[in-house]
This record gives structure tokens, C-alpha cells and sequence, in this order.
């Protein structure tokens, strides 16, 4: 509903208008729309047999855009940084905050203004963790940012944000949670560089 809406009031295609205002001024060169040529999915509608299956054209502004993970990474860290997204997107410092602002009741929340989940982990610090997903029952990727980095400060990032991102080709969310809590911790060897056990970051996964 919403990408209609930017439609009708900029007389212009959601598509054009993501890549004018946004792919443009972060030098993002790879992304479109659809499934890329030659990718493979894998879902439970085509029994796990590769496909290009996609969602419906309708949806687009919910989940119909590919992009390479070095784009996806850059995308992610120009959000974490109110400087980067002020100079390069215009946002202001009162509009980057409201993207941002972390409820003070996490129970039953929805999605923040900025589309992201918030949640409370205790390998986040201040507890404060922001999360997204998306699939196109074929495809799957997550994401978990925490702006104000990890709650060890002994890490070699020290304070600065923190964010793991992951896609697979599996349509099915298993996959993509297992991957992204083994790139935060690998497997207890990066976790205890943290002094955070991976069975703790476990208990804080989504069912």
C-alpha cells in the first residue's frame, strides 16, 4: 500500500523510485527486481526441486528485490550510521531516530517505522537488537543489527554496530537461522571472544 502511495504522489514506478532515491546515491549497481537469471530456489510448493519461483509483481515493494550481499552489507551499514544516511540519503537526525526508536515494551511489538523488529538479546548491548526477514518461499535472508553494538566492549569492533546478514536459496527459515547465529558466534570460537556462550545466543533465537 504504501509503495502505491509513493507512486501516485511522484507520478513514478516504485522500481524507479528505489533505484532514484536509494540504489543511486549508495553506488548500489547490481540489485533489481525479480529472480536473477541463472539463481535457483528451492521451496516447499516445488518440492525442494530448483525454480525461479518469485513472489506476485504486486507486492513488489514487499519482497521482490535481489541484490548482491557486498550491496546488501553496504545498504545495512549505511543505516546503522546516521552520519552516512544523512549525507548520502538526506535523512534527518529527528527522521533517523523515529527509523530507530527502540519501544520501551518489546512485548507483542510490531515493526518499527524503519521496517525493522525490535527485540531484546542479551549479546546486544543494552539489550537493544533489531531484526528482519524476508522469502519468497523459495529464497530466504535475515538480518540482525545491533545499532549500538555488542554487549562486550572487549570485541575487537568495540562499540561500534554490529550487524550479521545472511541469504540462502532454501525457502524455508531453518537454514537461514542456523547460518546466522553461526556467523555471530561460529560455533562457540567467535562466542567466546565475546565472553557469550553460543547455548545463550540460542536461547534468544525466534521460534
Amino acid at each position: 500500500m504504501a509503495g502505491y502511495m509513493l507512486e501516485c504522489v511522484m507520478e513514478s514506478t516504485y522500481e524507479e523510485l528505489l533505484v532514484k532515491y536509494l540504489f543511486e546515491p549508495l553506488g548500489i549497481t547490481n540489485a533489481g527486481f525479480g529472480m536473477p537469471k541463472n539463481m535457483y530456489g528451492h521451496g516447499a510448493q516445488n518440492n525442494f526441486e530448483p525454480n525461479q519461483v518469485d513472489n506476485p509483481i504486486a507486492i513488489t515493494p514487499a519482497g521482490r528485490m535481489h541484490l548482491p550481499i557486498e550491496e546488501w552489507g553496504r545498504f545495512i551499514a549505511v543505516t546503522l550510521s546516521f552520519k552516512l544516511c544523512n549525507e548520502l540519503l538526506g535523512i534527518t537526525e529527528s527522521t533517523y531516530n523515529t527509523l530507530y526508536q527502540f519501544p520501551t515494551n518489546t512485548n507483542n511489538v510490531n515493526y518499527c517505522y524503519g521496517a525493522w523488529l525490535p527485540c531484546r538479546r542479551e549479546w546486544a548491548y543494552n539489550g537493544k537488537a533489531f531484526t528482519h526477514d524476508g522469502s519468497n518461499m523459495s529464497n530466504y535472508s535475515s538480518a540482525w543489527l545491533a545499532p549500538l553494538g555488542l554487549a562486550n566492549r572487549e570485541t575487537l569492533i568495540h562499540d561500534s554496530s554490529f550487524a550479521a546478514i545472511v541469504c540462502t536459496n532454501h525457502g524455508l527459515g531453518e537454514a537461514a537461522s542456523s547460518i546466522i547465529w553461526d556467523s555471530i558466534c561460529n560455533v562457540n570460537k567467535i562466542a567466546h571472544s565475546l565472553g557469550i556462550e553460543f547455548d545463550q545466543l540460542k536461547q534468544g533465537e525466534r521460534t
